[in-house]
């Protein structure tokens, strides 16, 4: 057996070199195809992990008129609770969460709005992007909702309009006769310059929500159509009222603001029971509408569609590296093989057994 042991460190001496290129061309190129087969995996199921972690709303329902809330006598002025047919709705036992988030006709410079200004969204509701539609706060944190004139801002917009943390912006309102006229409605890029008081409020955070994460966003934003889902600013329950006795209107009449969104316990299992129990409390001042209030579920399907190439792509260079590496090990081994033929029929004609071989 000791001839053994001589023979193996006699070849050790002279081809631990190869041994070395042969374990580090394994190790590279088959740690290279596993981090792009684990990339592969996990981008494939980024998106949805990112929807399931925003918590999206189930569906929405209005009552009274879209343009026009009905007159809500018993709720104070300055005051954003929910009226009593809301409340009921809201309280039904499938609801786990619920907001309120009205386009408002803000804009940010004093002049006529331009394309590419942005959307400022009125959080009526501090379960907003806390238990429901939660997005990922890219930097600082979300906004109090007890304070007025603290903002956030999409991912977009930050990079269109060169915002950070601390940044502040000016808003303009317009005013009670341009709001109550339906020419904001109609054409809100063409409509004349803002008549309201004017705010600055902060931006508190950056975030990035799962519709976000497409290029239909950033291309309709160059087209210099207005919708929500490009450059947005959310701001918080405790603006709305400043907002409502800056213009002279109760802030339940703000445009849109009976427009609810809800997330139910358990998603679109739910939405049946729900639908038929809010129509029931509303004796036809109710209409439901099933599916996401912001299509978070269309935009990812879209998105994903997208990230499906880059899977493919990861796939394909982990399946390639992980074939060229077995490839060049085996040629090596096949060869040192061949090699050592000759050294081991002298070694067994000196008695060494298969075994030792």
């Amino acid at each position: 057996m000791s001839f053994i042991w001589m023979r193996a460190r006699a070849e050790l001496r002279t081809t631990w070199r190869t041994t070395v290129v042969l374990a580090l061309v394994l190790g590279l190129g088959g740690g290279a195809a596993l981090a792009a087969l684990a990339g592969a995996r996990r981008t494939s199921g980024a998106l949805p992990r990112f929807v399931a972690y925003s918590l999206p709303d189930t569906g929405g329902f209005l009552y009274g008129n879209h343009s026009v809330p009905p007159p809500e006598p018993s709720v104070p002025a300055d005051s954003t609770a929910l009226p009593p047919l809301a409340r009921r709705i809201v309280s039904l036992p499938d609801v786990v969460g619920y907001f309120r988030a009205p386009y408002l006709f803000v804009g940010t410079r004093p002049g006529a709005r331009r394309p590419g200004d942005l959307n400022v969204v009125g959080i009526a509701d501090a379960d907003m992007f806390r238990a429901l539609d939660r997005p990922l706060v890219l930097a600082g944190h979300l906004p109090d909702p007890g304070q007025p004139f603290e903002a956030m801002v999409n991912e977009l917009a930050a990079t269109q309009k060169h915002l950070h943390v601390g940044s502040r912006v000016r808003l303009y309102s317009y005013s009670r006769a341009q709001i109550q006229s339906g020419t904001l409605t109609a054409a809100v890029e063409r409509v004349s310059r803002p008549l309201g008081p004017a705010f600055t409020v902060r931006v508190a955070a950056v975030v990035r929500f799962p519709q976000d994460v497409n290029a239909v966003a950033a291309t309709a934003d160059r087209s210099g159509a207005s919708y929500e889902g490009e450059q947005n600013m959310y701001v918080t329950p405790a603006f709305l009222p400043r907002l409502a006795k800056g213009v002279g209107l109760p802030a339940l009449q703000l445009p849109a603001i009976n427009l609810l969104g809800v997330r139910l316990r358990h998603g679109q299992a739910d939405w049946p029971r729900f639908s038929s129990a809010a129509l029931a409390l509303g004796h036809g001042e109710v209409f439901t509408s099933f599916g996401n209030v912001y299509d978070v579920q269309t935009s990812a399907a879209s998105a994903q569609r997208g990230i499906r190439l880059v899977v493919a792509a990861l796939v394909i260079f982990g399946a390639m590296t992980a074939l060229v590496t077995i490839a060049l090990v085996d040629q090596a081994l096949v060869r040192q093989a061949a090699l050592e033929r000759e050294d081991n029929d002298r070694l067994r004609m000196l008695g060494a057994a298969r075994r030792q071989l």
